[in-house]
């Protein structure tokens, strides 16, 4: 295996991956409020997990370790059931552009899922069968980070943040939250 992939770093992440993966996997049994909470800290580790993969090269062109989208939309469609009315929210895509002011409406549902796809692929089996298997996975990860699933992930801390402190926190006090 490359060195890259024995780093602790690698190892925290993909522990940290195992986590969310589990967490989300097991949604059905957990009740609402500590769902969300256990997401929130879940994400919260495994956002600042991925800042720290290290930056390796893929040892393959044709990467393909992303769930098939029919296992997205089984977890999709959970996910969309369990958040209920807490699911859409909106923002805006790029904060920093100038020229994007335009809030849109998506889902949490669609966060927390595209983090589940894009990180699972590469967790079994583990460890790798060889060193260029091993970066193309840490590679992916860190790839997946920067370019796709580390959006989802942030944009998702934002909401479950706002779930927890701004809404659940004072309807479980009885207190209004608008």
């Amino acid at each position: 295996m490359s060195m890259g992939a024995q780093l602790p770093a690698v190892e925290q992440f993909r522990s940290t991956a195992l986590g969310y993966c589990a967490l989300l996997e097991d949604l059905e049994r957990i009740d609402f409020s500590t769902f969300v909470r256990s997401c929130h800290e879940s994400l919260a580790t495994l956002y600042l997990a991925g800042l720290s993969l290290p930056l390796v090269e893929p040892g393959s062109e044709d990467l393909t370790l992303d769930l098939d989208s029919a296992r997205w939309k089984v977890m999709y469609d959970a996910l969309t059931r369990k958040l209920g009315n807490h699911n859409l929210h909106w923002f805006v895509f790029d904060p920093c552009d100038p020229d994007d002011h335009r809030a849109i409406q998506h889902t949490l549902a669609d966060d927390l899922a595209e983090v589940y796809q894009h990180i699972k692929g590469g967790l079994e089996p583990w460890p790798p069968s060889t060193a260029i298997e091993a970066d193309d996975r840490v590679w992916d990860w860190r790839w997946g980070f920067e370019n796709h699933w580390g959006r989802h992930a942030g944009n998702a801390i934002r909401v479950l943040w706002s779930l927890i402190y701004q809404h659940l926190d004072a309807d479980e006090q009885g207190v209004d939250s608008a």
